[in-house]
């Protein structure tokens, strides 16, 4: 199997070229480790309370003086990983920072020693000094391993000399260096068994003297223990090399060491240590479940039901050879959870009803039930927008049509313990949605820990069409992912552009085979991927990327549902986020030979990108069996759509996609989606900056215009789309110059949801908004560009539904002038002031003309009582079931008020002392009113 370079490096690395103090023969090398492990241990005769996992390390004496409670630190690095045998090690240096302390007006005296009994680290976390319960393998004041194994001496075995010391006093960084540190590292590279780290002992006599440093679990790398080491090598360099195995095996070796072992060379100077080579497991061994419908607790699935879905915090093993993996899902029953969650089924028009529960808890403490989750898995990057160290949550249901308060805001988190209630009309054509999480700043780590499930929706019409079904049909959950041979989930701990996996999983496991049956399957794909794209292609008898001789598939539809006819292609490109409904036909290769179909990638990582680069070719393989299947054809006419005109759109948008500056902020890059307005300046471009405000009832143009350099996969909530056209473009001076639009590539016809916008191409999209008013994001499904300020946020506005909204200088529901909504909103009521001096007021709706007469003496009151009695009494509208009452000088009807014109010249629509006559609006109003022009043929004039 191909082994790929992974995309990630631990250890922190730096090349200093010495050749004047060494011979010729030799390198000057300098790397730069973090400890493998760390800890604190705490006077406890019992060695019942420990810190193995905390964000910090003791030293000291706590308490007042006569308080023998006594701190140290132990911590060990992996020299013999990271520096070549036969190197002469010329200095080291190790580097703590210090975060706090009981005692600033004295130093403390803190001294290093080498310790020689080999010890653990536990699960134990303290972040304040309140050492909690000691767990199995904790170092403690008595245990080397917590319980069965015991310190020669309470309180460590070390040698007495110490191998240097440092005053310590104010908060920052204090570094220890000496020869006999040297000397000490240089042992463990000659012989590395005995290799026990340091332990760390402050000022343990007279008053309290405790100093807090930062442990290797502190979110910052920047402040986490550091050892230097400066060494010579002689002969040829080496770096690490990675072994394409389960146990994620690594070794220092030359380059051409590495390639006779079949290994992957990471690069000169390079070294082994935590987290430096992904496991890579065997291929096609571990067969591929199918994600479990979810069991309503009320209703009936595919009908009207209501769901009780919870994130819990579980372990499942990702494929046979390794260990089970910590991972968040979601599960449907009082106990467990899977990755991927259970498949919600749902009916076109029937409304789905889920309570979304966050139940995530601390598997690795102790304790039945286990305590509820106060921090998150994976280490945070504090600083995008949004991001906390926390359990947070929120749902989206990707492709939904739904309200503000169901569509899952990002903003609107649950801590654990809580949950909120989602409904889901599914007034929308049948598709696979897929639902996952969508917290703030955090999307990208809580997607990338299993938080993701299909929702299927499906009607009548679609069922009519004989498509595979039942065990035919099947989704394909595919995902890219990085795991350590401990079986764990390998993430950045900072914030990066983009994050690719070394392994494909395809439903929750790693390079599955799947048995099928000689006939048709339906597939429905969804790339749920953090950044990866993926082209995939059918591949007979091989797994070789790109494929040689690709079988077709006939291809039904994407994100929105099905085309109006199939399409046969031999390959699909799908960005995170984007699905793919398709039919694959196994009943040809039944032969010998024939009968091991592989699903294969191609794509670039990032994407485009020279052919090749950062490709995981493999996929998963599927096996037939030679029993018979589905062979009914597949429907040459699926179903008709809807094609939106631009020729009614009412507001086009221009958004350009860019790599900008970070401007000192969280890295020198930002990722951003900026709004121009119509001259082309530049009005909005991060996630507070609301400037888009599409009206219910119209429809839009979206122009993204990728300058960024790479593809990005654009994703609009509230309501499906549909693509207009491609246009490549080139920059000159500076400007965006278009060339010729192309249409939309065949698969992207019909609705979507997600759509890939690649380098210098602007892209179109048509939308109809409707239903729902509130706040709805857009943005980059890459979900690492999402978590930074590629996220946007637009607000729906209704004209007419009495709320004054961004863009409304006012909304009371009346047609009148300046009422700031788009030309055809007109209202359902009128008001009426003054006193009648004789005459008639003739009001429109729904294009009947009732004239209600008005005489001298008649005030407001009486006159709106007159109109509405007219209108009820009107024989055709009564008819036609219109409605009609006043409220004071208020006039209420339940058809549309088209026109009204007042021949009255004691009567007004509106008050005198809000628009004098002396000012332009109310003379503006005025001739309105009085020569009998609508407020739409006004509106229309002024555009």
């Amino acid at each position: 199997m191909t082994r790929l370079r992974p995309a990630h490096l631990f250890v922190s690395l730096v090349l200093a070229t010495l050749t004047q103090l060494v011979p010729a023969a030799a390198q000057a090398v300098v790397v730069v480790l973090e400890p493998v492990k760390d800890g604190s241990l705490k006077e406890d005769v019992a060695g019942a309370v420990a810190n193995g996992a905390g964000p910090m390390l003791f030293t000291g004496k706590t308490g007042n003086d006569g308080d023998n409670t006594l701190l140290r630190a132990v911590l060990e690095f992996d020299v013999a990983g990271s520096v070549p045998p036969g190197s002469t090690v010329t200095s080291v240096s190790l580097t703590l920072n210090l975060a706090g302390t009981t005692a600033t007006f004295f130093p403390a005296t803190t001294t290093l020693h080498r310790v020689l009994t080999e010890w653990g680290e536990g699960t134990s976390s303290s972040a304040n000094g309140e050492f909690p319960a000691s767990t199995t393998n904790d170092a403690t004041w008595i245990h080397s391993f917590y319980d069965t194994s015991f310190w020669t001496s309470a309180g460590g075995d070390y040698v007495g000399t110490a191998s240097d010391s440092e005053n310590v006093l104010a908060l920052g960084p204090y570094t220890w260096t000496s020869a006999q540190m040297a000397a000490d590292v240089q042992a463990w590279v000659d012989t590395p068994a005995d290799n026990h780290g340091w332990i760390l002992i402050g000022a343990e006599g007279g008053g309290t003297s405790a100093r807090r440093f930062n442990s290797r679990e502190e979110g910052d790398s920047n402040l986490r223990p550091k050892l230097t080491v400066v060494y010579d090598q002689v002969g040829a360099p080496t770096g690490a090399c990675c072994i394409a195995d389960a146990a994620a095996s690594c070794t220092v070796e030359t380059a051409v060491d590495c390639g006779t072992a079949g290994g992957s060379y990471q690069g000169d100077l390079t070294t082994c240590g935590a987290a430096m080579c992904p496991a890579i497991p065997t291929a096609y061994l571990d067969a591929m479940p199918v994600p479990a419908d979810a069991v309503p607790v009320a209703g009936s699935a595919g009908g009207v039901a209501t769901y009780d879905i919870a994130m819990r915090e579980i372990q499942q093993q990702l494929h046979s050879e390794l260990p089970a993996s910590t991972l968040w899902a979601y599960g449907d029953g009082p106990s467990g959870a899977v990755f991927p969650g259970p498949t919600i089924e749902a009916t076109s028009q029937e409304t789905v009803t889920v309570n979304w529960i966050n139940d995530l808890r601390d598997t690795s403490q102790p304790g039945s039930p286990k305590p509820l989750r106060t921090d998150h898995l994976l280490t945070v990057d504090l600083c995008p927008h949004g991001a906390e160290n926390s359990a947070k949550t929120v749902v989206h249901l990707h492709g939904t049509h739904t309200d503000e308060q169901s569509d899952g805001h990002p903003e609107y988190t649950f801590l654990p313990g809580n949950q909120d209630t989602y409904t889901y009309p599914n007034d929308q054509l049948p598709s696979m949605l897929w639902y996952h999480d969508h917290s703030l700043g955090q999307t990208r780590l809580n997607v990338y820990l299993g938080l993701a499930g299909l929702f299927l929706i499906r009607d009548a019409t679609e069922n009519a069409l004989n498509l595979p079904s039942g065990d035919d049909e099947v989704p394909l959950v595919i995902m890219d992912r990085t795991v350590l041979g401990d079986g764990s989930l390998y993430y950045p701990s900072n914030l990066v552009e983009m994050f690719f996996g070394d392994t494909i999983l395809v439903n929750g496991v790693i390079w599955p085979r799947f048995d099928v049956t000689r006939g048709k399957y339906r597939l429905r794909v969804l790339n749920a991927s953090n950044s990866r794209h993926l082209t995939l292609e059918f591949c007979p008898g091989s797994d070789v990327s790109p494929c040689p001789a690709p079988a077709s598939f006939q291809f039904l539809g994407g994100d929105g549902g099905l085309l109006e006819a199939p399409i046969d292609l031999s390959a699909i490109t799908l960005g995170p986020a984007e699905r793919a409904d398709i039919v694959f036909d196994f009943e040809p290769y039944v032969a010998p030979g024939d009968t091991e179909i592989f699903l294969v990638n191609s794509a670039p990582a990032p994407f485009p990108g020279p052919p090749g680069t950062g490709v995981v070719p493999q996929v998963m393989r599927f096996d037939v069996q030679n029993v018979p299947g589905d062979t009914d054809p597949v429907p040459p006419f699926l179903r008709s759509l809807e094609v939106l005109d631009e020729i009614e759109a009412v507001q086009h948008r221009d958004l350009e996609l860019v790599r900008a500056d970070g401007g000192g902020g969280c890295s020198p890059f930002i990722w951003e989606i900026v709004s121009l307005d119509a001259d082309g300046n530049e009005i909005g471009n991060m996630w507070m900056d609301v400037v888009e405000f599409p009206e219910l009832d119209t429809i839009e143009v979206w122009s993204f215009i990728n300058r960024s350099g790479m593809s990005h996969p654009m994703h609009l909530h509230m309501k499906m789309f549909q693509v207009l056209d491609r246009t490549p473009f080139t920059v000159v001076d500076g400007e965006v110059v278009p060339g010729t639009p192309q249409p939309p590539l065949p698969e992207e016809l019909g609705w979507k949801d997600t759509i890939q916008v690649h380098p210098n191409e602007i892209v179109r999209v048509i939308k109809r908004f409707e239903d729902y008013t509130g706040l709805f994001p857009y943005h980059c499904h890459i979900l690492e560009h999402e978590d930074q300020e590629m996220m946007r946020q637009f607000q729906t506005i209704q004209c007419g539904n009495g709320d004054l909204e961004p863009t409304e200088v006012c909304d009371d529901g009346n047609a009148i002038s300046g009422d700031g909504c788009a030309f055809d909103c007109r209202g359902t009521e009128v008001s009426f002031y003054g006193t009648a001096e004789g005459g008639d007021v003739q009001v429109t709706v729904d294009g009947v003309v009732v004239v209600t007469i008005t005489t001298a003496g008649m005030d407001a009151v009486a006159v709106a009582a007159a109109v509405a009695a007219e209108i009820a009494a009107d024989p055709t509208l009564s008819a036609a079931g219109v409605t009609a009452s006043a409220d004071l000088n208020v006039v209420t009807t339940s058809g549309v008020i088209e026109l009204t014109v007042i021949n009255d010249p004691g009567l007004s629509q509106t008050p005198p002392t809000y628009l004098p006559v002396s000012t332009p609006g109310a003379l503006v109003l005025l001739v309105v009113l009085l020569s009998g022009l609508s407020v739409r043929a006004l509106s229309r004039r002024r555009r």
